[in-house]
């Protein structure tokens, strides 16, 4: 008999159990904690609570569920438009939509937990009304196994068993955000990837990368939360600015942004590049493409510290700072002479994914308070030049007009942006450069073709095909390069980190933390310091109701106890 699991029999079916298991869970708490089950009743949580139970014990099953829809989906399913469902996949969906159900009537006090469950919801509807490609869809469900650690955190809560008192709350916070990292901001990577097989005149395409930025963006806002809360990141000065890790250790936001920016415009040249052919590229074309990136990235950061200037200065390559323009040149560079890959084709994408690796970079320049942030020019100039990028980057991609032409804007706009904020000659030789370029594309049209290497492109909007689809599995070598793209940008990040001269000087004392689970050990307490720490403790007795909590604290008052942060 066949069973169709999405059906609305079959969802009031699973509702009717959600209520017949927690009515039974109600009765078990009443029968061996009738006193708590009376509190929590009296203090109108009971449904918070045992909604949270319920979260845990349906992850637990769903978790397996979805891991498996995952496995057996394939790239034949990536497309859009009701693509096909296994029966692990149904299961994983239903399971999904009962629970943010359940819990949407049930945590209803909070407006952060209505949004969340109401976005979820409008999330899995509209793939079941639309059809998005399934793998990304069931990475998100499966790395929500995040979510029994916090649902874990908040019975603790419930109990009174907090970060502040108890080692074992404080140590679940840091768990929390541990998974936040490591499982579920990589699904959000890795549904990125999946954005250039939809047809961008679709509304859907545009669709899911606006609930692709709302989840990402939730995310990160927990992860900024959760760190945030266990004093993990701080920022230090005004200007330069750096990030307090673990209350030890400095990085610049100058490193940080622009190993982003070198991530960022490498990702952009690589979807860029491969979207630009009328064909699949095989393995060794996109290996060799990956390659030249890594190679391009690593010669404009040494092109960043000009040679003159590091001749010029007394103190040598730590004091020079980066050179945008230096940068620029080494990378243009570094593609036209490559023997790796379709040169000049490498080269226009990388000129159309400039402004938005500057614009990244910029926001760096800001907090460093080089390049005339006194002025507040490199934010103006991170404004107008992600405004130009991604407007010519949406009329590339929208076919309204060719590859010659995309890249001539970006070249120009980002020119004029520079000579308007802060004037140099550069700019002035970069405005010159297009005009050249656009000399030649006006040449090569009224003339006939002139059959050289990567000078012969047609500027006319090409029909982007889906071309990661086929023989080839585009996920695994796609992920890997990706990886090792990453990998290098980080690299890079810390080359600027050691030798920028903006560096806060680290202190040799740590901040103390607020929490006293995470208060970090002080071997050499005075005496002072001891009997202030007591009368703390003992303030805090008085309001506190369980043993466990009070046995912990007099630990602390007598000076056995004391945890690393």
């Amino acid at each position: 008999m066949h069973i169709d699991y999405l059906s609305f029999p079959a969802t009031l079916i699973y509702l009717t159990m959600y209520y017949l298991v927690e009515k039974s869970i109600k009765m078990v708490y009443r029968q061996l904690n009738p006193m708590f089950y009376e509190r929590i009743f009296l203090e109108r949580k009971d449904l918070q609570y045992f909604v949270f139970i319920m979260g845990i014990l349906i992850t637990l099953v769903s978790t397996p569920v979805c891991y498996t829809a995952f496995r057996e989906s394939s790239a034949t399913n990536d497309t859009l438009g009701g693509p096909f469902q296994s029966t692990a996949g149904k299961i994983c969906l239903a399971s999904k939509g009962v629970l943010w159900t359940s819990e949407l009537i049930r945590l209803d006090h909070s407006l952060g937990y209505i949004i969340h469950h109401l976005s979820s919801l409008l999330y899995l509807v509209s793939h079941l009304v639309i059809g998005f490609p399934l793998r990304p869809m069931y990475a998100f469900f499966t790395s929500l196994v995040t979510e029994l650690i916090s649902d874990y955190d908040c019975l603790l809560r419930l109990h009174g068993i907090l970060p502040k008192t108890s080692r074992i709350s404080y140590m679940v916070q840091h768990l929390r955000l541990a998974m936040l990292i490591v499982i579920r901001l990589p699904a959000c990577i890795y549904a990125a990837y999946f954005i250039p097989l939809l047809p961008s005149e679709n509304p859907a395409f545009w669709l899911n990368i606006a609930m692709l930025l709302s989840y990402t963006t939730f995310i990160l806002n927990n992860i900024s939360t959760l760190a945030g809360r266990l004093q993990m990141f701080k920022l230090v000065g005004e200007k330069p600015t750096s990030l307090h890790l673990f209350q030890r250790y400095y990085l610049s936001l100058y490193s940080i942004f622009l190993g982003l920016a070198a991530f960022i415009t490498g990702l952009l040249v690589s979807i860029l590049y491969c979207k630009s052919f009328s064909h699949k590229l095989n393995p060794a074309e996109i290996s060799r493409m990956y390659i030249q990136l890594i190679i391009t990235g690593f010669t404009s950061l040494f092109g960043a510290h000009n040679p003159y200037l590091y001749l010029q200065s007394s103190t040598g390559f730590n004091k020079n700072g980066l050179w945008i323009q230096g940068s620029i040149l080494a990378a243009s560079l570094s593609i036209l002479l490559s023997p790796l890959t379709d040169r000049w084709r490498l080269f226009q994408c990388l000129a159309i994914s400039l402004p938005i690796g500057e614009a990244i970079g910029r926001i760096g320049c800001h907090f460093s308070g080089c390049c005339g942030s006194i002025s507040s020019v490199p934010l103006r100039s991170a404004v107008l030049n992600y405004l130009t990028g991604t407007s010519i980057l949406l009329s590339y991609q929208l076919n309204y007009i060719g590859l010659e032409k995309a890249t001539m804007l970006s070249l120009t706009t980002n020119a004029i942006i520079r000579l308007a904020l802060r004037p140099n000659t550069f700019a002035a030789l970069q405005i010159h450069s297009a005009g050249i370029l656009y000399g030649l594309h006006y040449h090569l049209r009224t003339s006939p073709p002139i059959h050289s290497e990567g000078l012969d492109i047609p500027d006319k909007p090409i029909s982007h095909p889906v071309i990661f689809k086929g023989e080839f599995d585009f996920d695994r070598l796609h992920v890997v390069w990706l990886s090792l793209m990453a990998m290098s940008a980080l690299v890079a990040g810390g080359i600027v980190q050691v030798y920028h001269s903006g560096t806060v000087e680290i202190s040799e004392t740590p901040v103390q933390s607020e929490d006293l689970a995470g208060a970090p050990a002080r071997p050499n307490q005075s005496p002072t310091d001891i009997k202030r720490r007591a009368s703390t403790c003992s303030a805090l007795l008085e309001g506190l109701g369980t043993e466990v909590e009070k046995n912990e604290l007099m630990g602390l008052r007598k000076g056995a106890v004391v945890v690393r942060d």
